[in-house]
């Protein structure tokens, strides 16, 4: 199959499981092309970019706006319609006026659409689109409709735009999109049944989990992890508002207080808007160098702090604009590694962290009973080590990345089959 991968940005340090997927397809023998944003500049890269290739495989859109957004508009709207392309640029003068007027709101912007489309007809036809995350699938069924193409369109569901984009634009924004996609894939069973609760045909909704290769967690890593002197509290994940890093910080700082002879560290790996206010708030708590702020990482980096970890801590929330989980990827992750997880029970995380077995689940934002699952962790190896070893079995049963790609080759054909009797 020639498959069209249509990203925000791409690629991005804390969205692997694209990057999983768009390596797993090439593996398969499939074309794949990617058409995204340019990611916002950073330093460090994961291997798989080079070895694939991946960047001559993707078509960079001029997607900037900034204050002249307007005038590039006119500009992109003229040029197109001169060109032939009466209908996209109809279709985008609609969004545009939908959003003037604040009606019918929709999660793409007009501007982009416009760029994407000059940029995408400079590609070969594609035999199918997979979308990641709503806005892109939102995107793909205007491009197809709006340029006279054929090819079907599938859209990946995983967090934010299951959450803050509805929060904010309301229920009716993938209104255009559930009518006209071809296949609808979240990650989670709780957004499958949001998403036919929205309007989604129930037949073209099928949960298609972000699995993980298991080649990069082998057996032996979880039977030696973190056995030093301290027992190691590990977080990984943006520093943003939704991964709930505070009541990590609080959480611990509350768990030190009360086991006072026993050694602990907490490492939190990550980049984002809060890494001053939680530097900030680690130093209010006196937490010193126990705490540590390991910054963004790559893959190499992330797995050299799971193999030092004892246990990881997770606690998401739903932010104040809405914004929430699907399935923290870094979660599954830590239980690859046999590592036992305290997180919340937030959106998804209960679909694969069961309470008490693979791990601890508390309320959100509840501080005092985050510090006790950690204390528990803590003054009880043998129990935390319990939980590592059947997190593990869980994801080599149920989350291996091979049969999920696998599974996701075939719901691809399958879509292709069925857009030709449409």
């Amino acid at each position: 199959m020639k498959i069209l991968m249509v990203c925000s940005e791409f690629p991005l340090l804390s969205e692997t499981f694209i990057l999983d997927q768009v390596t797993g397809l090439i593996d398969r023998g499939h074309d794949v092309r990617i058409l995204a944003k340019r990611p916002r500049t950073i330093n460090v890269q994961h291997t798989q970019v080079d070895e694939y290739g991946l960047t001559e495989r993707t078509t960079y859109v001029d997607a900037a706006v900034g204050p002249a957004k307007v005038v590039k508009f006119v500009k992109a709207a003229f040029a197109a319609f001169a060109e032939g392309k009466r209908r996209l640029v109809l279709t985008a003068c609609a969004i545009a006026f939908g959003k003037i007027i604040r009606l019918r709101p929709r999660a793409i912007d007009p501007l982009e659409l416009l760029v994407h489309a000059k940029a995408l007809l400079k590609m070969e036809p594609p035999d199918i689109a997979v979308c990641h995350f709503g806005p892109q699938g939102d995107l793909a069924v205007c491009l197809r409709e709006g340029l006279g193409l054929k090819f079907p369109v599938v859209t990946v569901f995983h967090g934010h735009d299951m959450s803050a984009l509805l929060y904010q634009k309301g229920e009716q924004v993938y209104r255009h999109l559930l009518a006209s996609g071809d296949l609808f894939l979240p990650i989670s069973d709780r957004f499958r049944d949001r998403l036919v609760a929205l309007g989604a045909p129930a037949e073209r909704v099928m949960v298609q989990r972000m699995g993980l290769n298991l080649a990069l967690f082998p057996d032996g890593d979880c039977e030696g992890t973190g056995r030093g002197r301290e027992f190691l509290f590990l977080s990984i994940g943006r520093l943003v508002e939704k991964k709930g890093h505070k009541h990590t910080i609080r959480a611990f700082a509350n768990c030190q207080a009360s086991n006072p002879g026993l050694a602990m560290r907490l490492v939190i790996v990550g980049d984002g808007i809060l890494l001053p206010e939680l530097r900030m708030l680690a130093a209010q708590l006196r937490l010193g160098d126990a705490a540590v702020f390991a910054g963004g990482l790559s893959r190499q980096g992330v797995r050299e702090h799971l193999l030092a970890a004892n246990a990881f801590v997770l606690p998401s929330v739903t932010a104040p604009d809405g914004d929430s989980e699907g399935i923290p990827v870094s979660i599954m992750e830590a239980m690859a590694m046999g590592l036992p997880v305290i997180s919340t029970v937030h959106s998804g995380i209960p679909e694969i962290v069961q309470d008490g077995i693979t791990g601890i689940l508390v309320p959100e934002r509840d501080d005092a009973a985050l510090a006790l699952a950690m204390g528990k962790l803590a003054t009880a190896p043998d129990f935390s080590a319990s939980m590592g070893r059947a997190g593990r079995r869980y994801i080599a049963d149920r989350l291996d990345l091979g049969i999920w790609n696998d599974l996701l080759v075939e719901r691809l054909s399958d879509a292709i089959d069925q857009a030709k009797f449409r």
